[in-house]
């Protein structure tokens, strides 16, 4: 009886003394860019093209997006990829029409988006501000909408960097409680303008894109002018997040 006693007292000491251990997890951002069958988001968009080249036109147009997450793949490095259906229309009342198939991504601590078999790296991580990264590392090519542009430009001296994280953010449809803003940047003088900007909010993914290919090779435009004014061959379009959901 007394051994059997003296076993429980010492078992008692060694559970009260037992090390307890912690586990830390650390939030590495991937929720800023999440991969979910079923998953939709709309968009509606605005764009300006220019040509003043050969004549005096500034084409506007507005347009609305749907992405819808539909379906999962292998691609050519065996890695899980999700399919993305992209939709388009011009008003409210029309029908959605397929436009394209794209592909997202995540390994290797990187983000991807396939699109029109361009690999690009959106973000990567742990997702940190300050973290610098180049988009097109994977892309060997002259990029079709920069080169006919300016042929002199070379993407793979872009970087992209993360300037904000966790910022409240409301584009007048809808309002994120905590978003991640990237800024790439190819050329800022004052004659190219090749920037894009965007906004990636937990859960939902991109709620915001803007993007500037534009030059202003015209010596009688004053450079005081604001770009959506000074641009003389090029396009602007962004495109803001109205709904998402899961379907």
């Amino acid at each position: 009886m007394k051994k059997i006693l003296f076993i429980f007292i010492i078992s008692l000491l060694i559970l009260s003394c037992k090390k307890e251990t912690e586990t830390v997890t650390s939030d590495l951002g991937y929720n800023y860019f999440p991969m979910e069958k079923g998953s939709y988001i709309i968009y509606k968009g605005d764009s300006i093209l220019y040509n003043y080249f050969y004549t005096d036109v500034k084409r506007t147009r507005s347009f609305y997006l749907k992405e819808i997450v539909t379906d999962t793949s292998r691609d050519n490095l065996n890695r899980l990829a999700y399919e993305m259906d992209v939709y388009e229309r011009f008003s409210t009342t029309e029908p959605w029409t397929h436009k394209v198939k794209w592909y997202k991504i995540t390994a290797n601590r990187t983000a991807e988006r396939v699109e029109d078999n361009l690999r690009y790296i959106k973000l990567v991580f742990p997702a940190n501000i300050g973290t610098s990264w180049n988009p097109y590392k994977y892309i060997s090519m002259k990029m079709p909408y920069i080169y006919e542009i300016d042929s002199s430009l070379d993407v793979q001296s872009t970087t992209t960097l993360i300037t904000e994280k966790d910022i409240l953010y409301n584009n007048s449809y809808l309002s994120f409680d905590s978003t991640l803003t990237t800024v790439s940047i190819i050329d800022s003088s004052g004659v190219d303008y090749y920037k894009i900007t965007e906004r990636y909010t937990k859960n939902i993914g991109l709620v915001y894109r803007e993007q500037w290919n534009v030059i202003a090779k015209d010596p009688g435009r004053n450079p005081s002018l604001p770009w959506i004014d000074r641009a003389r061959l090029g396009f602007y379009f962004k495109i803001e997040a109205i709904e998402y959901g899961k379907e």
